[in-house]
């Protein structure tokens, strides 16, 4: 191995696999670790959905501090975005739920919602029909989710081998059909991404401060950055992949040049863009283009990008995580507003920040109500 390959097969605690080698990383059982899927879509306009089935979410309030087996807190979080907007988002724990390999197949269960990926020789093939329980409403919102792919061709990097991330499919087609209690419907076509992470140990006990991560769906290549600060000493480890569809990435550590920052509503520092260079030396201008979550440690936006040399434009999603603000105690009734536990007590006000954006004062005071008439 020459030194260019040494340095570039190695780059600090980012530690990625091959999709094959994934399943094996996996540990239900460890005590505060996790595993969670990421799927996005997005159009030419910007419009996208974003889904993710997780065990041991370290989101969650006082998952980090409990250090639980990830096996025992199962769920899925959808969100759709539509005009920089959310239309729907549902964040939904699960008493029990399964997960199995089988053959060249893995496939999930989550109450009502499965979902199954297969792999057919280069290609990737997720398949996905959910039932999702909107507090207040009089029956479930059902999605459909269809997404092919070529397989990701990543090569690993060796990092901290506690947590490890594995891209599966960067640059996929998906379709995503949404149709709640109330007759909304939506469809929506367009660029897909995939990808898994799984940590054997809790969140904060990793060397991570925070990351910045974001991909770019170009029309015939897909830009992915992963920017990690270290608690340890501040320092950032940058990397940067470029993907051709079909082909061999390409990769660089190459720092990003972030824009001019504002606050968030919590205090997060958003940036309106950045600029970054590609593996072959490209300029790429980023904007964001609109922040679709705000939260006190969790900053999800759309972004939109053009390539200075070559002048293709591209939409994506990028986000941004503080790890010290996680789970921190004031933040707690915030973050169980947006989550749904299918058994156990779930905030009152939790219809108001679930299911579709239109309706949510009515579910409210429909849920409210219910409690009620429980009650009596």
């Amino acid at each position: 191995m020459t030194f260019r390959e040494r340095i570039e097969k190695t780059v600090g605690i980012l530690n990625s696999c091959t999709r094959n080698e994934f399943p094996s990383k996996v540990d239900l059982d460890a005590g505060g670790g996790f595993a969670w899927w990421y799927c996005d879509l997005i159009d030419a306009n910007g419009d996208g959905v974003v889904l993710i089935w997780f065990f041991g979410l370290p989101f969650l309030p006082g998952y980090e501090g409990r250090r639980e087996r990830p096996a025992a807190h199962p769920g899925l979080n959808l969100a759709v975005y539509r005009g920089g907007e959310p239309s729907f988002y549902l964040l939904e724990e699960q008493p029990q739920a399964s997960y199995a390999l089988e053959g060249s197949a893995w496939r999930w269960r989550f109450g009502d919602s499965t979902l199954t990926m297969r792999f057919e020789g280069d290609e990737v093939l997720l398949d996905g029909e959910l039932s999702l329980t909107v507090p207040g409403a009089a029956a479930p919102t059902l999605a459909t989710l269809s997404v092919r792919g070529l397989a990701s061709r990543v090569r690993p990097t060796q990092g901290d081998s506690r947590h490890v991330w594995c891209p599966i499919a960067p640059s996929a087609e998906g379709r995503v059909e949404v149709l709640t209690s109330d007759g909304e419907r939506w469809s929506q076509e367009g660029r897909a991404y995939l990808d898994a992470n799984t940590s054997l140990v809790p969140l904060s006990d990793l060397d991570l401060a925070a990351w910045r991560w974001g991909r770019l769906a170009f029309p015939d290549r897909e830009v992915v950055f992963y920017e990690v600060t270290r608690a340890e000493d501040g320092s950032v480890e940058p990397l940067v992949l470029d993907i051709p569809r079909g082909g061999e990435e390409r990769r660089a550590g190459r720092a990003l040049e972030w824009g001019r920052a504002r606050r968030s509503v919590y205090g997060l520092s958003c940036p309106d863009g950045a600029t970054l260079v590609d593996p072959l030396g490209r300029r790429i201008e980023v904007r964001v283009r609109h922040l679709v979550e705000d939260g006190p440690f969790y900053l999800r936006f759309t972004l939109e990008a053009t390539c200075l040399e070559t002048g293709e434009r591209a939409q994506g999603f990028g986000e941004h995580v503080e790890v010290s603000r996680l789970d921190v105690p004031w933040q707690r009734p915030f973050v169980r507003m947006r989550r749904r536990l299918a058994s156990g007590d779930n905030s009152m006000w939790l219809p108001l920040f679930s299911g579709p954006r239109r309706g949510r004062v009515g579910r409210l005071v429909r849920h409210w109500l219910g409690r009620s008439e429980a009650a009596t």
